[in-house]
């Protein structure tokens, strides 16, 4: 009986997390993000997540995530702004570096509607060399900029994220390319 409880009281636990993560996810994978409602008065954190990998073949090195905490009811130039980024297994093995942590304001401004913020994104992705002699030795380098905007409806509160696009600058073999999903 006591293990009975135990197992239902486990499983009744993670529904209630695997409830809590599907509500309070975010689709990557879609260019914009539609319908995030955000209280009265409250913030909400946005992020926008993009996956380096290689074009040839379509591997992924890791993630990249920029964060922007939009309070509706503020100016947009005091959204606060975060970034975090790093490899997996397959980066580790690809000897890959990702540095994802400049994250920039390029315009604000609000009209009679909506307060809106655009941002430019720095990703920086180098492949290094093993084991390093001195220091670590990275040859190959490559950054690429991304560029979204964030709306914030002055009515309703409703927070909408629009990517526009990326840029590389740089060269590596193979070619670097963002994805909008992990795998």
């Amino acid at each position: 009986m006591a293990i009975t409880s135990t197992i239902l009281l486990l499983t009744s636990a993670a529904s209630a997390v695997t409830a809590k993560k599907a509500g309070s996810g975010t689709d990557h994978s879609k260019r914009s993000y539609n319908g995030q409602d955000v209280a009265q008065s409250g913030c909400r954190r946005v992020t926008l997540t993009r996956y380096p990998g290689t074009s040839l073949p379509r591997i992924r090195l890791g993630y990249v995530t920029f964060g922007v905490r939009v309070c509706p009811t503020k100016k947009p130039g005091s959204w606060r702004l975060d970034s975090d980024s790093g490899t997996n297994a397959t980066g580790d093995l690809y000897r890959a570096r990702i540095n994802g942590d400049v994250l920039r304001i390029s315009a604000t401004g609000s009209n009679k509607y909506n307060r809106y913020a655009r941002y430019e994104g720095i990703v920086k992705v180098q492949r290094c060399l093993e084991p390093p002699v001195v220091g670590r030795l990275c040859p190959q380098r490559c950054v690429i900029k991304i560029w979204f905007t964030i709306t914030a409806d002055k009515k309703t509160k409703k927070v909408t994220l629009w990517y526009h696009r990326s840029q590389r600058y740089g060269a590596m073999i193979p070619p670097i390319t963002l994805y909008g999903t992990p795998g």
